[in-house]
């Protein structure tokens, strides 16, 4: 199925692949788009996600298919995205047009794969757009008490519908993964590394013998009281596989950062 879940686990393969150089996790994915592919004719803001593992494809081998589809994808986003006021994405699903909403979750779902197509396609434009619904998410998203992201905000209905600062959403965002990678890059203090290391940790406590990660929330549209958050199932998830695969991989580039258990 070509949706949001599927599309974060995919880019968890990828990187996992950068990390190990292993030729099994491209044939994988390789194989998965040429049996999906043709899922992505109907277009929102979840069908991007798988998107942005086929544009770090077409990085390590050239696909005319692919490539055409980087590029239609691409000028979806920037002529046929609804947009709320100010230009934001609104975050359209199969199911509903959220017209007016901004969500926390297009960032990833959009944002990294249209940066990642302006750089395929020489479109600096498409950087230029990123860098504006980051600032607009910002500056409508963030709370400026905590620091910490709210889910979505309506811009009809002037509200932040729960007001929550969602866990998952303030991980699209910037999870372990971007804490460690920022100080890395040297954009971050130690203090982000400090913090992303204790992130490692509650992770790798979450791990079983079989490598699955539990304690991942299911799906979470925007919901207007806080019970509704809480009570999400919690089970193991393909997209908190990828996302802690991210994070690890990350840390692996780390080995000054790296304990070890002198037992």
């Amino acid at each position: 199925m070509w949706d949001w879940s599927q599309g974060v686990g995919l880019y968890g393969i990828w990187r996992l692949y950068e990390a190990t150089g292993d030729q099994t996790y491209v044939d994988y994915l390789s194989a998965w788009f040429e049996r999906h592919q043709a899922e992505a004719a109907v277009k929102n803001v979840n069908h991007v996600a798988p998107m942005l593992t086929l544009v770090s494809l077409l990085k390590q081998q050239e696909n005319a298919k692919w490539r055409a589809l980087v590029n239609e994808y691409g000028e979806w986003i920037e002529q046929g995205l609804l947009r709320t006021e100010m230009g934001g994405f609104a975050h359209t699903t199969a199911t509903r047009n959220n017209e007016g909403q901004l969500w926390v979750d297009t960032l990833f779902m959009d944002g990294l794969f249209h940066v990642k197509a302006g750089q395929l396609l020489n479109k600096p434009a498409y950087c230029e757009e990123v860098i504006y619904q980051f600032l607009l998410h910002t500056q409508f998203l963030s709370d400026p008490v905590s620091g910490l992201w709210r889910h979505g905000w309506h811009f009809t209905e002037k509200h932040h519908f729960a007001g929550a600062l969602w866990g998952r959403g303030n991980g699209w965002a910037a999870i372990a993964y971007a804490f460690l990678k920022g100080y890395r890059l040297g954009i971050l203090d130690s203090r982000f590394a400090d913090a992303g290391i204790k992130a490692i940790d509650a992770l790798l406590a979450r791990i079983d013998q079989q490598g699955q990660l539990a304690e991942v929330s299911s799906g979470t549209p925007v919901f207007m009281t806080l019970p509704e958050y809480t009570d999400v199932p919690i089970r193991q998830r393909s997209y908190g596989q990828s996302l802690t695969m991210l994070a690890l991989a990350e840390m692996l580039r780390h080995p000054a950062l790296l304990r070890v258990d002198p037992a």
